[in-house]
């Protein structure tokens, strides 16, 4: 039984590798955005703006149709 979950296991980590790896390089994308533009926003009170201000760098909307970081959506 424990070999059977093992196997299923292992499948499974297996199906979602393309996943991981899309999730891991949109991290480091971001992870570079921040390092780049910390001085625009470390001054902003709590994660939660700064964090709105580096989606409003990248994230284009129909009012916001040109933002500096635009490779990533």
């Amino acid at each position: 039984m424990l070999f059977n979950l093992q196997r299923k296991l292992l499948f499974y980590s297996r199906i979602f590798k393309e996943t991981v790896a899309i999730y891991r390089r949109a991290v480091d994308f971001f992870i570079n955005v921040c390092l780049a533009e910390w001085d625009t926003f470390s001054d902003v009170p709590g994660y939660v703006l700064q964090m709105q201000d580096v989606e409003r760098m990248c994230h284009q909307t129909s009012g916001r149709p040109c933002v500096k970081y635009d490779t990533f959506d």
